[in-house]
């Protein structure tokens, strides 16, 4: 009798990533200002979503985190700004070598900050503070990148001018404490009265054997499969002129579906929550090119590939009733193979337990003679 049911060939797995780039302005672009002060509120919360530090002692200078790495003591802040970035903007996560965000600011043009990792120049990294699948964000405006040397001597980072080079695949990994040897240490020969710090620590902190500027502070990070952008640095959260923005809110009312941008007036109160910086809204001490948001998101996609092979003498009979079964039949106990061909209109795989679990329907029949081989490939997303 003909084989109905037959092993796949081969199965191979893969993943695969696809990047778009995504530009955002004006009305896309939201700021909400949080403050761990006020952790009865919605907006304190948002400290703890983060796992940012609900209280200056909860991480004090002292404590093994900044110790170890110095620049997460300088996400120890009272105020947090967050811009969310909303699902309808980017897939699986964005890419966290890639963003670039200008932040308004007052009397003046904004602030251009971008996004890298530390150490490893990588799309994301685990954080020991703040979790999986996060970025940091760094800004010329606040402080130039490390520019002394590193592994042992051996890199040298004196061309390092600026977080933002004409592309981001010129970026580079932000300097942590934990990169440096002895040797790399006050190879970058900055005074420490010009870093721009958040927490105020002296120039031989965290170990008194290594004074100078040892390690990159950043303004903010971003959460990147959670599609949030968090700025932190008071430089940069200080200074977002709230009352020349465009209050705006997110859930639906008045038959507006929900998540929509539905601009509410202007905001002359000065309110620090869900604003917006259109053109129409900047007074004439901000700059209107002041509010963009520019990321590569990133697309994961897992597929199978099966390879299923119908070799000469098998799947040569069919059940269709508008196939010659009776003739067949006859040929079949002759011993002989003068079979009328079938048509293959659909492959279906099984699992272990003979349970159906995916049909590969065909544009167009294909057919199958006693003698002949044919084979088909499919590809299922996973």
């Amino acid at each position: 009798m003909p084989t109905f049911l037959k092993q796949v060939e081969s199965m191979i797995s893969s993943k695969q990533q696809d990047s778009t780039y995504v530009a955002l302005t004006g009305e896309e672009i939201i700021y909400i200002k949080a403050n761990r002060e006020t952790l009865n509120e919605k907006w304190g919360n948002y400290f703890n979503s983060f796992n940012l530090p609900s209280s200056q002692d909860m991480m004090p200078s002292g404590s093994t985190t900044s110790l170890e790495n110095p620049h997460l003591y300088q996400l120890n802040v009272n105020e947090i700004v967050i811009i969310p970035i909303g699902r309808d903007s980017y897939n699986d996560f964005v890419d966290g070598r890639s963003l670039t965000l200008t932040v308004p600011q007052t009397g003046g043009s904004g602030k251009t900050v971008v996004s890298t990792t530390y150490s490893m120049f990588d799309k994301k990294q685990d954080n020991i503070l703040l979790g999986s699948n996060i970025a940091f964000l760094f800004s010329d405006d606040v402080n130039l990148p490390y520019s002394g040397t590193s592994a042992d001597g051996a890199i040298d980072n004196s061309a390092h001018a600026t977080w933002n080079p004409s592309s981001y695949l010129n970026r580079f990994p932000a300097a942590a404490y934990q990169d440096l040897e002895s040797s790399d240490k006050n190879t970058d020969q900055r005074t420490w009265s010009t870093v721009n710090r958040v927490n105020s620590v002296s120039e031989s902190y965290p170990n008194i054997n290594d004074q100078g500027y040892n390690y990159d502070i950043p303004v903010g990070f971003v959460s990147l499969d959670r599609g949030f952008v968090v700025l932190t640095h008071p430089s940069i959260v200080d200074n977002i002129p709230w009352s020349s923005g465009t209050k705006v809110h997110l859930t639906g009312a008045d038959d507006t579906p929900a998540g929509s941008v539905v601009v509410d007036g202007d905001n002359t109160s000065g309110l620090e929550q869900n604003i917006v910086f259109t053109a129409s809204s900047y007074s004439t001490t901000v700059n209107p090119s002041a509010s963009t948001l520019n990321f590569r998101e990133i697309s994961v996609d897992f597929k199978t590939g099966v390879l299923c092979l119908a070799a000469p003498g098998e799947f040569y009979l069919s059940t269709n009733p508008t196939w010659p079964q009776a003739a067949n039949l006859q040929e079949l106990e002759n011993g002989t193979n003068n079979f009328d061909s079938i048509f293959v209109s659909q492959v279906g795989l099984y699992n272990v337990n003979q349970e159906l679990i995916a049909v590969a329907k065909m544009s167009e029949p294909i057919e199958k003679k006693y003698t002949n081989i044919i084979t088909f490939t499919l590809d299922i997303d996973v």
